[in-house]
């Protein structure tokens, strides 16, 4: 299966250098934070770095500092380059208003403007050059602490994929405590979204309180962290062949398998459903109830998911 971490090829993370254990420790945390709080593990890896990043770029923000702009130097050469021309102009005029005889003896001020212009050349070319190194500088600091945060919450979100893989229904030895009401009948039947969203109802209530319902085309019809579900609403007897494509998707995702049908199952599919350790259900939409239709599935009455 493919983790979070393979979205995106990740060159080494380098340390902190000095002056930067604070920020460092502080994206840890960051980082650890987002991991246990993310909400959906099982999104696809691209969608977690998006939601990831989008999640830590703010308090990255506060951590690194602010990247400084452009505007106080523009209006420190603008202010300048306009001293410089009203010196020049004033240069001129003052030296307009002399007499003709007078003028050489003060031709040693023609060099002012030539002076200022040089000061201000080196001012503008040297000033753009140190912002533009302390904006490089960073930039380059707050996305090592982008990647030290995200890397971070991508580990704690890979640690509870691992205790997911390994979850086992019942293990707490507790009784089994529902979760939330059990779903109303539904007088007019269910269609397949409205099937799909009555199984993630139902494992809510069995106690996978973050199920929800799927778009069919994953090949579920809803997820929970621990588990995945199918969902045939049909007149038929389920048969052995869609037990068998969800005990495949149940392996890729490394989680264990529920199938839930409106008629009931095929002899075949009990047994093979058995063998692979999928918990069977039927539901009635109508009546709005649900039994296990197989060991497993009347076990979750006494265990819980």
């Amino acid at each position: 299966m493919t983790t979070t971490t393979e979205a995106v090829e990740l060159e080494p993370l380098r340390g902190p250098r000095h002056g930067e254990e604070r920020m460092y420790d502080l994206a840890l945390s960051l980082g650890r934070a987002t991991g246990r709080q993310y909400p959906w593990i099982w999104d696809s890896p691209q969608e977690i770095g998006e939601n990831v990043y989008a999640r830590t770029t703010p308090s990255i923000l506060q951590i690194g500092g602010p990247v400084p702009t452009r505007t106080m130097y523009r209006i420190v050469t603008w202010a300048t380059f306009l001293l410089l021309v009203a010196s020049i102009v004033s240069l001129w005029m003052w030296l307009s208003g002399m007499p003709m005889d007078a003028r050489p003896a003060h031709a040693r001020w023609l060099f002012l403007p030539l002076a200022l212009v040089i000061v201000w050349g080196l001012t503008y070319f040297l000033g753009r050059g140190i912002l533009d190194s302390v904006v490089r500088k960073r930039i380059a600091r707050l996305d090592w602490l982008a990647e030290v945060a995200c890397r971070t919450a991508f580990g704690g979100i890979e640690e509870r994929q691992a205790t997911a893989y390994e979850y086992l229904p019942g293990e707490s030895g507790e009784a089994f405590d529902p979760k939330g009401p059990a779903p109303l009948p539904q007088p007019y039947g269910a269609s397949g979204a409205g099937a799909a969203e009555l199984a993630a109802s139902w494992m809510r209530f069995l106690g996978a309180g973050d199920a929800r319902s799927m778009d069919p085309t994953t090949g579920t019809n809803a997820q929970s962290t621990n588990y995945v579900s199918r969902v045939d609403s049909g007149a038929d007897l389920t048969e052995v062949t869609g037990v068998r494509e969800l005990a495949g998707g149940a392996a890729v995702a490394k989680r264990r398998a529920l199938f839930f049908s409106a008629a009931g199952f095929t002899d075949e599919a009990r047994q093979f459903a058995d063998v692979a350790d999928i918990a069977l259900f039927v539901f009635d939409a109508t009546a709005g109830t649900l039994t296990g239709a197989n060991f497993l599935g009347e076990a979750v009455f006494r265990t819980g998911l």
